[in-house]
């Protein structure tokens, strides 16, 4: 932690926070995720430590790249690249403050570079998990990273019971909702209702409760987008929220239409022209037109009359190539990883695997709550869905505690300190007789935040 000093926090959960940060050294921005794990077992905290390696091994250009994992005290520090641009959210918002939608070929153009990083992830068949208009960020150049794939990975390895369905209510799935294993095309379900957003500045799905909100995505039904758009964008937006999984397209497939393929070319040609033209071409002044050409009579200084010298010619192209000299490894690592991935877009492989796949029935994320005896909740059964076992959970806490001693602990447990004198207080509060409940109230917090967030 040393190496980084505290700019702000960005954003709270009841996993921890994300801060702002400044490397001391090279002066860079990153984002530190600051995630509470002293409720962990000592294995838990290492497969939570292999997964951030895992997700430090995925490089991509339009993925958010994970820089480094520690711990700290008692949390688990995930330092990640900052996007200056900010998230796709916001960009919306300030969009439909505008009273206006977005160009559809700045649409596009953002979409098929979501679609480029979804496909680089569905290659080696890692689930994104929580697409969402908040984890697509932007650079201040206007390139897209996708950011907090696998996080809830981590996260669920924060307590056993972090087992609930987890993704924001607005992009989850028909099978989601109801419990079925979780697969890729999940993923295209959410990203259908990021390209939905984008263009309608709006969600796809809305409604004013979790139940209400269910039933709309059961049913598949949204309203149209607006009219100006191309019949392509409609048609490939009724595709990807298809109420079917099986009837929903592969991101490989997505990129394979030709209305986007075409946009994968051209971004190939627009990436290696920035690399091999760079900065100093396009910043170079415009040539002094000769005196004859000047239609103006006002007196020309001498000075801007005189051709450059050979000295000063020598000078300048000495300056670019220094310019050229100290572009970073890391920027032509980045360059290289940029068109080494969209030509393999671009030009398939022959030889690739079934598309499809889904996560290992280990890895199914399922609300199964036990009460301190160790039975099940009373009156919930396997058929009920996660949200219906969430609101069981809350109201058979709220009758064993009673409701003052419940959110006095619920308050404590979701805001937690960096001291013992909270800890202190909690116990205070629900006594030691309560204290077997404290478990279920952390483990309600935590679904709560994956479910309804």
């Amino acid at each position: 932690m040393e190496k980084y000093r505290k700019v702000k926090v960005v954003g709270k959960g009841s996993f921890g926070h994300a801060v702002l940060v400044q490397n001391i050294s090279d002066k860079k921005l990153y984002i530190m995720k600051i995630i509470d794990v002293s409720r962990m077992e000592r294995k838990q905290k290492e497969e939570a430590l292999n997964e951030v390696h895992v997700l430090k091994a995925m490089r991509h250009p339009y993925i958010v790249t994970y820089r480094e994992s520690f711990m700290d005290k008692r949390c688990l520090c995930i330092v990640m690249d900052y996007a200056d641009g900010g998230d796709m959210y916001s960009k919306i918002a300030k969009q439909k403050n505008n009273g206006k939608g977005f160009a559809e070929n700045l649409i596009l153009d953002w979409f098929v570079q979501i679609c480029l990083a979804i496909k680089h992830m569905h290659d080696r068949k890692i689930l994104h998990r929580d697409l969402k208009t908040q984890n697509v960020f932007l650079t201040s150049k206007g390139e897209v990273k996708i950011g907090d794939f696998g996080i809830s990975r981590v996260l669920q390895h924060t307590y056993d019971c972090a087992q609930t369905a987890i993704g924001t209510p607005y992009y989850l799935s028909p099978e989601i909702c109801q419990e079925k294993p979780y697969n890729q095309k999940s993923d295209i379900w959410s990203l259908g209702c990021v390209l939905y957003e984008m263009v309608t500045l709006r969600h796809a799905f809305d409604a004013s409760s979790m139940k209400g909100l269910v039933v709309k995505i059961l049913r598949g039904t949204y309203p149209p987008i607006p009219s100006c758009y191309s019949q392509n964008l409609k048609d490939l937006i009724d595709e990807m929220l298809q109420k079917d999984a099986h009837k929903r397209p592969s991101v490989k497939k997505i990129l394979e239409k030709e209305f986007l393929a075409s946009r994968i070319s051209q971004l190939l040609s627009q990436t290696v022209a920035k690399h091999e033209f760079g900065s100093s071409f396009l910043s170079k002044p415009v040539l002094e037109p000769r005196k004859e050409e000047l239609k103006d009579d006002n007196i020309i200084r001498e000075n801007e009359r005189r051709p450059s010298s050979s000295g000063d010619r020598l000078k300048r192209k000495s300056i670019e190539n220094e310019e050229i000299k100290v572009q970073s490894k890391e920027e032509r690592l980045e360059y290289e990883e940029i068109v080494n991935s969209i030509k393999q877009c671009i030009e398939g492989n022959k030889n690739e695997a079934d598309e499809s796949f889904e996560e290992d029935e280990k890895q199914r994320v399922k609300a199964n709550f036990l009460t301190p005896e160790g039975v099940p909740l009373p009156g919930v059964s396997e058929s009920d869905s996660a949200f219906c076992r969430i609101e069981s959970l809350r109201c058979y806490l709220e009758n064993q505690l009673g409701m003052d001693m419940f959110l006095q602990a619920y308050s404590l447990l979701s805001d937690p300190g960096e001291n013992d004198e909270d800890s202190q207080q909690l116990h205070v509060v629900v006594g030691n007789r309560n204290l077997k409940f404290i478990p279920l109230i952390y483990q309600l917090i935590v679904c709560e935040d994956s479910y309804y967030r």
